[in-house]
Order: C-alpha cells, then structure tokens, then sequence
C-alpha cells in the first residue's frame, strides 16, 4: 500500500490520507497447508508460525552475547495463506541489527540498522522476506512492553507478522503474533531444507 494525497472527498478518511493497493508490497504467498506440511515433514496440525531451529539458536547467541543492553534484529521468511485456515509464517533466519541505540531498557534501529540487516539478509537469506522481529529484556521477563507494541503496530501490524522476546539471563522467551500481539506456541522445526 502506498499513501497518496486525497482527490475527493469520499476517498479520503478523516486523516486525509488514501490507501491504495500497490503491487510492491509483500503479500502472502497463496499456498495451501497441507502442501507446506508435506514439503517440510511437519506435523499436519496447523498453527500460525513455524520457526526453523537455526533461527531461535541464532537469535539466542546474538541477544546473549551482552545481558546488561537491550538487542535486537529482524525475522526473516515467508507469510502463507491457506483458503481455509488462513495466514501462517515461517520464520528461516534471526538477522542481528548493527548500530542500533540501546541500554537495559531501550532499543532504536537507526536508518544504518536497516541498511546493514538489508546488505547481510540478501547473502544470507535469499528468496526471504522481513516478517517481523526480535529483541531482549535482560533480566525483566518476557512481555511486550508500551514502547513495543507501537514499535510492532507500526511496523509489523499484519495477521502473521511475528514478534520474538527473549530474556537471556533468565533464559526466557515469548511469541507475540499480529496487530495486538497475541502471545502464541509456534512450532519449532529442525530443516526446512526439502521445500
């Protein structure tokens, strides 16, 4: 979707600001569940995200490298959409953010965060696309706090967008999915290599 400027007033909503259908952003990709199950060996009992162990064991090493500063990167993978059951997501790859502003309670990505995620996700990640994001509260618990839900809503407000916090002291973690954040039990999946 892009923003246009409004031409009427019955386009535009009470912001003045037009959304419109554009075809350079990220749509699920219409594949049905029981096919997805199949080409990676899961389970066929459906849930709405799949995370490969890489991922989560990166995710891991980066956000315990430092336990006193908040860390953070993105999500990489696919969204799916089933005509029956819906949106679900696998998540392939954990990308550490470079350059952020951080300290134990704060976290910011900086346009050289995205820059440098962007550059690393190409080599690593090919045929992938951001489908959420990661970040640590050393020593707070696992929650979603104000500050990430409006990070989350801004940024990540679809049905199958993820949000992964972990607590790397008190070796914690929780699944946050879509516009509010619903705490959620993906499944975790040892190779996604077949598909």
């Amino acid at each position: 979707m892009k923003i246009l400027p409004s031409k009427n007033g019955n386009e535009t909503s009470s912001n003045g600001i037009v959304w419109e259908d554009c075809d350079d952003v990220y749509r699920p990709i219409k594949e049905e569940f029981v096919i997805f199950t199949q080409k990676h060996s899961l389970p066929p009992h459906f849930c709405s995200a799949y995370i490969a162990e890489i991922a989560i064991a990166s995710l891991r090493c980066h956000l315990e490298s430092d336990l006193k500063v908040e860390q953070g990167g993105i999500l990489f993978g696919n969204a799916y959409i089933d005509s029956k059951l819906g949106a679900y997501v696998e998540i392939i790859e954990a990308i550490a953010a470079p350059a952020t502003i951080a300290s134990s309670t704060y976290l910011k990505f900086t346009a050289n965060s995205w820059q440098g995620i962007m550059a690393y996700a190409k080599e690593l990640a090919p045929g992938s696309q951001i489908v959420g994001w990661y970040h640590s509260h050393p020593d707070l618990g696992v929650f979603m706090s104000s500050v990430d839900m409006r990070t989350h809503q801004a940024f990540f407000p679809h049905s199958w967008n993820l949000s992964i916090v972990y607590d790397p002291v008190k070796k914690e973690i929780g699944y946050f999915q879509g516009l509010k954040a619903k705490k959620v039990k993906p499944t975790i999946f040892s190779t996604w290599t077949k598909g």
